[in-house]
């Protein structure tokens, strides 16, 4: 009891992170409901967490709503462009099975490629964004360069993240349980995970 009390424990830090990470989740959720804001939001969670992991975070539900109506356009714009390049690949994907076997082959290596480099910008972005301000296709030339020259990073990233998703399509049980996971504190601590990550790389680059 005197651990939760004191503010200088561990387990006061880990309790008011916990409730942290409850109240960004909710927030989180409640500012995606207009789907053309889920690009704002994930600008603006990836901001409180960069905050959190560096200790420097003092009132993050007000962090979180001055980013994100600060990034309203940006992250709305990187929005549209995900979802554009995504339906692409999808429908590029599901061509590919129409295509004979050396079309298949050729057709479908490029594809993987695209869909890897997609995913690899996907992971970056919102957290590039959250910490600089850069104009926006400037910051997808980076953000790709980035994750080029930091494989290990960026292949922990991208296998962690798929390792989730392989779990969720495993069985119905554990999708259920992963989505309450998610609704409750998951996508605050995915971002708090990538934010912890892209900043052992991004502070790489700066003096």
């Amino acid at each position: 009891m005197k651990g939760l009390i004191n503010p200088d424990s561990k387990l006061h830090y880990y309790v008011s992170m916990g409730i942290d990470c409850f109240l960004m989740n909710m927030l989180f959720i409640l500012t995606c409901v207009p789907l053309f804001s889920i690009g704002a939001s994930m600008i603006a969670l990836s901001r409180v967490t960069m905050g959190m992991v560096q200790g420097n975070l003092s009132f993050p539900i007000k962090t979180y709503l001055i980013e994100w109506k600060k990034n309203f356009v940006r992250g709305t714009l990187i929005q549209l462009l995900l979802m554009i390049v995504g339906t692409i690949l999808f429908l590029a994907i599901r061509f590919l099975f129409f295509l004979p076997v050396v079309s298949f082959v050729i057709m479908g290596t490029g594809i993987l490629l695209a869909s890897i480099s997609f995913i690899i910008v996907s992971i970056y972005i919102f957290q590039y964004t959250a910490r600089y301000d850069n104009r926006f296709w400037n910051s997808l030339k980076v953000v790709y360069q980035i994750a080029v020259d930091n494989p290990k990073e960026t292949a922990g990233m991208l296998i962690t993240l798929l390792t989730v998703l392989a779990m969720m399509s495993l069985s119905p049980l554990w999708g259920i349980m992963i989505s309450f996971f998610y609704f409750f504190v998951g996508f605050a601590l995915t971002s708090l995970f990538l934010s912890y990550r892209t900043l052992r790389v991004f502070t790489q680059y700066e003096g």
